[in-house]
């Protein structure tokens, strides 16, 4: 069965990566719904006093974020680091309230964009003021640390020796990432994993850390910043279980079939993936190969449909995790579909028929048998040569063979007949050899129809007096011929039933009978 370039186009299944692109539907959002500090006015120019920080849920450059304060005079006595959100001092601040506005701005097209309200509180240069240690701490914690492990630990400062008491706690922000939930804070200024980390759901924390000593009426606020490290805790995940994929069996070798895929959560070398066939089904992973990095799967050798028409591979992906590789497995059902190829062949390079010449036309001689690996192919068969008189002919979807014309074993006792079997690309050829077998269809004839034959009267009883000649074309019993006396003589004259030779017994004249002949003869004595 040959298929059409369009056909095997529609029949060939690939496997198409589809990336969705990120479109900028996520306004930033604040960590705090506004932020507030306190510093001295003899803090020195340059010094980060607050961290303002936003999140955007979009990816790519609509979740890149910008920062500018609005509202503030001129010349400036803050300024803010525009990718980081840090707030400094660039010149030395009046002892007074500063009230302003930070405003953030993604990368998107169309921009979007959000405000919160910043109140940074100067006091004098001799003023006792509770503050952290610093303004932001940064601490890395792997994503599979112990629960109620530490994770960071914030420290107050206050003047002098009368150090009032603090409290500590985290405030909520708006965001999963500030909201504090995973950690808690004791007095000592140690936060400590209240819950399970996944790096895989969230990267990042921002906790704000407020101090508040209600004896002064001070509050200090510091960020630690908790970055979660990746740990190769998940396996590489198969988009699809099984795949599924139809090639015709002509495909070239080095032919694109399709592309397996590969998730995997981790990070870095830990979600790199490697692809390869696994020892499972080898052999028939021998005709394809498969690129370790891209997943790409090829033709490696000629497939037959007619040797398997299905085949099996089972694919693994493997991540790069540094200290231990966690791997992940699919199938690919391979269909092969099936092309003309392969001739069709006889059952048997030389066939033997018999028929009885006496055979009435139409009857069936017998019936020739070809087989063909390809699928839904469409055998015909035909006579080629060695009947000219058309004695025979076949029926050509069946290799029936049959008595065309009337048969005469006397005249042709046997056919060689040259026959071929036709798929209609390839063509097979066989002989097929026809016995006609003999009918008793043909009367003894004697060789003279009237002897005269002249005996002494003395003539001895038992005397050899002819030989009758006859003939029958016929074969084996049918041409065997007996021989009787008949007629005028009959007691007189006796013939061997097997040999046709008679002898006398008296003076007559009498009739010999070949089967189905008759010769007459006359006997004279002298």
């Amino acid at each position: 069965m040959s298929l059409s370039l369009s056909c095997l186009l529609k029949r060939l299944s690939l496997c198409q990566q589809v990336q969705i692109l990120d479109e900028n539907d996520n306004q930033p959002k604040f960590e705090l719904p506004r932020y507030e500090v306190t510093v001295q006015r003899a803090t020195p120019v340059g010094t980060d006093i607050l961290m303002t920080s936003a999140n955007d849920a979009d990816t790519g450059s609509n979740s890149v974020l910008t920062y500018v304060i609005l509202g503030h005079q001129t010349p400036p006595v803050f300024e803010i680091e525009a990718d980081s959100g840090f707030i400094k001092i660039t010149q030395q601040p009046e002892e007074k309230t500063y009230m302003f506005h930070v405003l953030v701005k993604d990368g998107g097209n169309p921009q979007l964009r959000n405000m919160v309200s910043v109140s940074v509180n100067v006091l004098s240069k001799n003023a006792k003021i509770l503050q952290f240690e610093k303004a932001e701490y940064r601490v890395s914690v792997p994503e599979d640390a112990n629960v109620n492990s530490v994770v960071a630990t914030v420290r107050t400062s206050f003047p002098g020796s009368a150090r009032p008491h603090v409290g500590l706690k985290i405030i909520p922000g708006n965001s999963p990432s500030s909201r504090g939930e995973k950690f808690i804070i004791d007095a000592s200024g140690q936060i400590t994993l209240k819950s399970s980390l996944d790096y895989e759901t969230l990267k990042r924390y921002v906790l704000v850390i407020e101090a508040n000593a209600s004896a002064i009426s001070q509050v200090a606020r510091t960020v630690v910043i908790v970055s979660v490290t990746d740990v190769n805790d998940n396996k590489p995940h198969f988009v699809a279980n099984p795949y599924r994929v139809s090639l015709p069996e002509n495909i070239k070798v080095g032919s694109k079939v399709l592309r397996v895929f590969a998730e995997d959560l981790d990070d870095a070398n830990n979600g790199q993936i490697l692809y390869d066939f696994t020892h499972v089904n080898r052999r028939e992973s021998m005709f394809f190969a498969i690129d370790k990095h891209t997943g790409w799967i090829t033709t490696a050798a000629p497939l037959n449909r007619e040797l398997s028409d299905f085949l099996v591979l089972s694919v693994r992906a493997t991540d790069r995790g540094e200290v231990t590789q966690l791997s992940g497995h699919t199938a690919v059902h391979v269909t092969v579909l099936d092309v003309n190829d392969s001739p069709p062949k006889f059952s048997q390079e030389i066939f033997e028929f018999f028929v009885r010449e006496d055979a009435l036309i139409g009857q069936e001689v017998g019936t020739l048998l070809a087989r063909d690996q390809d699928l839904d192919s469409d055998i015909y068969f035909f006579i080629m040569s060695g009947d000219p008189q058309t004695k025979f002919a076949i029926e050509q979807k069946t290799g029936k063979v049959f008595v065309h014309t009337s048969l005469d074993r006397e005249t042709v006792s046997s056919y060689k007949l040259n026959v071929s079997a036709s798929d209609g690309l390839y063509t097979s050829f066989a002989t097929l050899n026809i016995t006609v077998l003999d009918a008793n269809d043909n009367p003894p004839v004697c060789t003279q129809s009237i002897t005269i034959v002249h005996l002494s009267e003395d003539v001895a009883p038992g005397t050899e007096v002819l030989v009758v000649e006859a003939t029958d074309p016929d074969a084996d019993d049918d041409g065997k011929l007996r021989y009787s006396v008949f007629g005028q003589g009959i007691g007189v004259f006796t013939i061997e039933n097997g040999t046709g030779r008679s002898r006398c017994h008296a003076t007559s004249c009498y009739v010999v009978r070949c089967p189905m002949a008759t010769l007459h003869f006359a006997v004279s004595i002298k």
